[in-house]
């Protein structure tokens, strides 16, 4: 990783400087090297650097991850063994004049990278609270990336919220399965060694190497497809319920049977959305605020969403989006989790309206997701249950 410009330096701040200070500082240097105003062949490179340094310093995210960036390069640690190189930076696009020239890495590469990062710094100096929030922030730019999950696991391991971090530990190694100290830490935690790790503290790439017999990884394999085989059935018969058969209404516009099929899509959809669209656990999702602290609250936030969600869908959709917002802790798997639930209620009320005037009633578009939203979080988390099994 190469380093970054010394935007402090540049800005002749001090690193504590807090944000009145940086403004001040901007504000004065911005004046006295504008071009307007100072007329010197270098002013217009400095007002540059000035202006960039501001724009990392004078925002609290970036001022975060640059600040994280320049203490892992500082570190004197020697890197472990299953530690990779970083990624040098991207080359800065511009103009080449014939139009804008590409960068080497993508936006979101370079994000997680820089969060992931931090992330691991912070749990090397022992700051989980920054470990964590920037592990989570990392996990919302790639789901997919293995490490994150393994760190995220060693997070809830060390607060001995074992669950948890066996559903991180199965996530890691579903996507890198080749990864042995992930198998290693599982095995610790079904063996009861949990708080032994936890008093360690995360150990994050540690290349143990453990026994894996090729017959548990096939068998696990199998369970996975079954049940994807399985949720598609039931999709299936879920629509055909609404299709062919939508009953006779009992309450709000809403027959028996199309509250079953209802559910029945809502679980399905679920355990698809876990497989197909690579969900993370839904433990990591809802108002992630709540996780930040150092004990889980009784009920997870997403638990409390799907409960509000059985009286009212659309109460449950105004509080997380008006909380989440507030907060800045909105995630993209929630909110399409709420859209195709949306999305799938209204599919099977128009299909049952097609042999009866039921669709007719206002109240069944109301009170439809009420059934799927729910159903689709069971799915979800019965999904995260398997892969931690």
């Amino acid at each position: 990783m190469s380093a970054p410009p010394d935007y402090y330096a540049i800005l002749g701040v001090s690193p504590t400087a807090d944000i009145a200070q940086i403004k001040k500082r901007y504000r004065e240097l911005a004046l006295r090297f504008h071009p307007d105003r100072n007329h010197e062949p270098s002013a217009v490179a400095r007002i540059q650097e000035i202006n960039n340094a501001w724009n990392v310093l004078g925002d609290a995210g970036k001022r975060a991850v640059y600040d994280a960036e320049r203490q892992l390069l500082q570190s004197n640690r020697p890197p472990t063994a299953q530690r990779r190189p970083a990624a040098p930076q991207p080359a800065a696009a511009g103009f080449n004049g014939f139009g804008r020239t590409a960068s080497r890495e993508s936006a979101d590469a370079v994000s997680f990278r820089q969060l992931f990062a931090a992330a691991v710094t912070a749990a090397n100096s022992r700051r989980w609270s920054d470990a964590e929030l920037f592990c989570r922030q990392a996990l919302q730019v790639n789901p997919a990336a293995a490490a994150a999950h393994e760190l995220m696991g060693d997070l809830y391991a060390r607060r001995n919220q074992f669950s948890h971090a066996s559903v991180s530990y199965a996530y890691a190694i579903q996507l890198n399965p080749p990864n042995w100290s992930v198998h290693a830490k599982m095995t610790a935690l079904k063996g009861g060694a949990g708080p032994a790790a936890r008093a360690a503290g995360p150990v994050f790439g540690v290349g143990v190497r453990t026994p894996h017999p090729p017959q548990t990884a096939e068998r696990a394999a199998a369970t996975i497809g079954a049940v994807a085989v399985a949720s598609i059935g039931t999709f299936v018969v879920g629509i055909l319920l609404a299709l062919f058969t939508p009953g006779t209404p009992v309450i709000a516009g809403i027959s028996l049977t199309l509250a079953l099929a209802l559910v029945l899509v809502g679980l399905s959809g679920g355990v698809l959305l876990s497989l197909g669209a690579r969900f993370p656990p839904v433990s990591h999702e809802g108002l992630l605020a709540a996780h930040q602290r150092k004990q889980m609250p009784l009920l997870p936030p997403y638990v409390t969403l799907g409960v509000v969600a059985i009286f009212s869908f659309y109460v449950s959709a105004a509080v997380y989006f008006a909380i989440g917002s507030f907060k800045g802790s909105l995630s993209r798997f929630m909110v399409a989790a709420y859209g195709v639930a949306l999305g799938l209620a209204a599919l099977l009320v128009l299909l049952s309206s097609t042999q009866s005037v039921i669709g007719s009633s206002a109240g069944e578009w109301v009170v439809s997701a009420n059934f799927v939203f729910p159903s689709l979080l069971a799915g979800w988390s019965f999904m995260d249950t398997l892969r931690a099994r």
